[in-house]
C-alpha cells in the first residue's frame, strides 16, 4: 500500500492524480478495481475510491494492484477538512466518485 498526505498532490486531472515523487494514480484503473472489490459492474460505476472523514487519520483509499491511501493529518484537520471536501469535489468534478464509510 502506497500513502501519501494531501499536500503529495502535484497535480488532479480527468485521467487521475499526479503526486510530488511523479507517481500517477488512474481513475479508471481504480474504478475497475473498485467495482471488482465492491462486486458492482464496473459499467454501473463511476467510484474510484472509499473515504472516511471521521477516522482517526481522515483519508481516500483508491483501489488499484496496489492501494494508495491519501490521509490528512487528524492533529491540524480544521483546514484539512477544507482540503478533505476540496479533493472529494475535485474527484467529482474529473468525472468519478468516492464512496462514503463515515
Amino acid at each position: 500500500m502506497k500513502k501519501y498526505d494531501y499536500h503529495s498532490i502535484k497535480k488532479i486531472n480527468k485521467k487521475g492524480i499526479l503526486f510530488d515523487d511523479d507517481f500517477f494514480l488512474d481513475f479508471e484503473l481504480s474504478r475497475i478495481n473498485w467495482a471488482k472489490t465492491h462486486n458492482v459492474l464496473v459499467d454501473e460505476t463511476y467510484c474510484v475510491a472509499d473515504r472516511d472523514i471521521t477516522a482517526t487519520n481522515p483519508y481516500f483509499e483508491f483501489y488499484l494492484d496496489n492501494h494508495v491511501v491519501i490521509y490528512f493529518n487528524k492533529s491540524m484537520f480544521a483546514n484539512g477538512r477544507k482540503h478533505f471536501q476540496n479533493l472529494r469535489f475535485t474527484i467529482e468534478e474529473m468525472g468519478y466518485t468516492t464512496y462514503d464509510l463515515s
